[in-house]
């Protein structure tokens, strides 16, 4: 059956040899009215065809020319738009931006006004799609030496007006969003009609469009030039902030803010900071809850003094609000940002956070140690221990184990070798030790995590005697995700100690642990699971020490792991020396020449995955001593 071609596709067969005009040649008009003729009805069909024709409208609109395309194929489209489904919608603003690039710059006003019709749509995806577009075809054609657009003068501002007085909601809400955008666009004398529409839409009765507009607001303060924003707009939002609808209040805290960055301290004095204080104080913990949230932007608008001298009390409110909801907002915030503070500021937040690692939720608790933490990160040693570590250590005593672990975390701010012998480290170990009898596997993640930090921080000395237990009880952990962490770690633990350390700490341990885990005082079982650890372990540890050592200690295991008659065992000893081969590349190669000879014997082992992998152990072994043979 032949499939009918859609109106672009028609166009496109029949162009080599019909002939048109865009001024001077002889044009058969009656050919494209067919193609319209046609066009019209794929729309009229609707669905997958209408979509087609209209993502194909360029094409059109390029066999037409610029002024049938204006005369014609606009007109079209904007009478169809009106008829079909609201679907579609979205598929006539792209055909509109499209068409924005064919047909001209001086005829983009019947294409923008085509739009409105989009703009006054029930359905908010067509309306912005159709800001959206009328964005675009501003950027793409704006004058490079002209502030002012001439579209927006002629065109924008008459559409804006007419949508302002529109009675349906879609039209007045689609200009609360279109004003701030076309506003720097526009020349002085309509700035000040696109200042007073907006001012009309703050103060309509409808709450969609308030609230449409209260959430634009922020972006014309943003804009306009300070004297008007104080005339026109400060009313506003005073107004706004004392609204019966919540949400209409907190935009207001959004706007003060942006309106504060740009007064002095002293409008600020008698502008911002009364709206700011009631919205920390206000009947609504949603309100709260918001200006919560957004603490930061206002420290980071208004600076430490200004915050200090007229919102400090505000904020500290906030951290203890009988709400548990706003309490919880503010200290997850505060937590993220608490780093930035003086030690002044830290000195005036600490009582209100004490308090709150006495008298709060586990979560609350938890965040307050975040905070501590970063005020830590910014304190000399002495104010550590005098400002912070007293309410840390009361944290580190605390009955649930997440606020505990929070703590450990940051044990390495409030405890230095020195401390470790006293009540810190007791109530360490005591916290280390409940953790890996936990059956929650992501307490002791945080713990094998944690492992590198200890030894870092501690030494050697302390860490062999109070966590090289913990590690090794970890290393056997049943949960795959805590050991992969413990193998993390104890690479980077025998990275920073050395060969020395790790052949005698270490490699012992590891080696009874394969060979003789009955031996051993932390297995708990002898599965071939326990085996495989062991050999990812030694590989880890492998990265650290000499040639030596490793000959002598782990390539003898590996050897006889090749051997092992299951074959998860012998894959995983297969990666581990083609591991070595890396990590010993610089090496005389024919000290691995029985690895060598046993990875070709695997090469036909009953194991297909066996094969492969030693195919490619054997690859690596070429590519890391191939130079040492042509030496």
């Amino acid at each position: 059956m032949e499939i009918p071609l859609s109106s672009s596709d028609k166009i496109e067969e029949e162009k080599a040899s019909e002939s048109f005009n865009d001024g001077g040649k002889d044009v058969e008009v009656e050919i494209f009215d067919k193609y319209l003729d046609l066009l019209k009805d794929e729309i009229a069909i609707g669905d997958a065809a209408a979509a087609y024709a209209l993502k194909n409208i360029h094409l059109i609109a390029e066999e037409l020319g610029q002024a049938l395309s204006r005369d014609r194929l606009v007109p079209l489209l904007s009478e169809a738009q009106e008829s079909v489904e609201t679907c579609l919608l979205t598929s006539f603003c792209d055909a509109w931006y499209a068409l924005s690039k064919c047909i001209g710059a001086d005829s983009l006003a019947p294409i923008v006004n085509s739009l409105e019709f989009m703009l006054n749509q029930e359905e908010p995806t067509v309306r912005n799609a159709a800001i959206e577009i009328i964005t675009k075809i501003i950027d793409d054609h704006k004058p490079a030496d002209s502030p002012s657009f001439e579209l927006v003068d002629t065109v924008l501002i008459q559409m804006v007006q007419r949508l302002v007085s529109n009675e349906w909601f879609a039209g007045a809400t689609s200009a609360c969003y279109m004003i701030p955008k076309i506003y720097k666009f526009a020349s002085e004398g309509c700035q000040n009609e696109l200042r007073q529409s907006f001012q009309q839409l703050c103060e309509a009765e409808m709450y969609t469009v308030k609230l449409a507009a209260a959430r634009n607001l922020k972006d014309i303060i943003q804009q306009v030039e300070l004297d008007h924003a104080i005339s026109m707009f400060w009313l506003v939002l005073k107004n706004m902030s004392i609204e019966n609808q919540e949400d209409l209040r907190s935009h207001a805290v959004e706007s003060c803010i942006v309106f504060a960055q740009r007064c002095t301290p002293e409008q600020n004095l008698n502008f911002n900071y009364p709206i700011l204080k009631a919205a920390a104080q206000d009947s609504s913990w949603k309100v709260r809850d918001f200006i919560a949230r957004i603490f930061q932007k206002i420290y980071d608008t208004l600076g430490e003094d200004e915050v200090r001298e007229h919102l400090l009390d505000s904020h500290l409110g906030l951290l203890v609000d009988p709400n548990d909801m706003v309490k919880t907002s503010t200290i997850e915030s505060f937590s993220e940002w608490s780093g930035i503070l003086s030690l002044e500021m830290i000195r005036l937040y600490i009582p209100t956070l004490d308090l709150l690692a006495k008298n709060s939720p586990k979560e609350i608790r938890q965040s307050v140690c975040k905070a501590l933490a970063l005020f830590a990160m910014k304190l000399n040693k002495e104010d550590v221990k005098l400002i912070v570590a007293p309410t840390m250590i009361y944290l580190l005593n605390d009955l649930y184990m997440d606020v505990r672990l929070c703590v450990l975390q940051n044990i390495h701010l409030i405890c230095d070798r020195e401390d470790f012998y006293g009540i810190i480290g007791d109530k360490l170990i005591e916290t280390v030790d409940k953790v890996i009898e936990n059956p929650q596997w992501r307490h002791r993640l945080v713990i094998a995590e944690q492992l590198t930090s200890f030894f870092s921080h501690f030494g050697s000395s302390i860490f062999e005697n109070n966590f090289s237990s913990v590690l090794f009880k970890l290393l056997l952990d049943s949960v795959w995700k805590v050991r992969n962490a413990v193998l993390i770690s104890l690479e980077k633990i025998c990275n920073e100690c050395g060969s020395i350390w790790a052949v005698k700490y270490i490699l012992g341990e590891l080696l009874i642990l394969y060979y003789k885990p009955e031996a051993s005082v932390y297995a708990g079982n002898t599965s071939y699971s326990l085996r495989i650890t062991m050999i990812q372990a030694l590989v880890a540890v492998a990265k650290s020490i000499d040639a030596a050592n490793m000959m002598t200690h782990i390539m003898p295991l590996l050897m006889k792991a090749v051997s092992d008659p299951i074959p998860n065992i012998r894959f995983v000893a297969v990666n581990a020396m083609s591991n070595l081969f890396v990590i010993y590349k610089n090496e005389d190669p024919e000290m691995f020449f029985q690895a060598k000879c046993a990875l070709v014997k695997l090469t036909k082992d009953t194991d297909i995955d066996v094969q492969y992998y030693s195919k490619r152990a054997l690859e690596t072994y070429i590519s890391s001593f191939s130079k040492s043979s042509e030496i």
